[in-house]
């Protein structure tokens, strides 16, 4: 895998194992994290080619935010990119 802000990135693949959704990564970081220091960066995709593959940009970026609200995490310590849109989350802080 290559990063566009980084030289190389190395990944490693192990087959049938399940990706965390946000709602698990958000409940982990509460038990390391009490404090609610992290500063996130979230970056998101959805397929632009096939429309029905995934959510519309709305949608995806509503679920989210939905997501975001109920980390218990401010969500000016969340920075969003969802396929190019970066996201000011100030607004719509809860």
């Amino acid at each position: 895998m290559h990063l566009f802000d980084c030289p190389v990135a190395l990944q490693l693949t192990v087959p049938k194992t399940k990706i965390s959704t946000q709602a698990e990564v958000f409940a982990f970081a509460r038990c390391v994290d009490p404090k609610k220091g992290i500063l996130w960066n979230i970056e998101s995709k959805i397929n632009p080619i096939d429309p029905t593959a995934t959510k519309g940009v709305h949608d995806f970026v509503e679920l989210q935010l939905t997501e975001f609200n109920k980390s218990g995490y401010p969500l000016s310590s969340i920075t969003c990119v969802t396929w190019g849109l970066s996201l000011d989350l100030s607004s719509y802080e809860t």
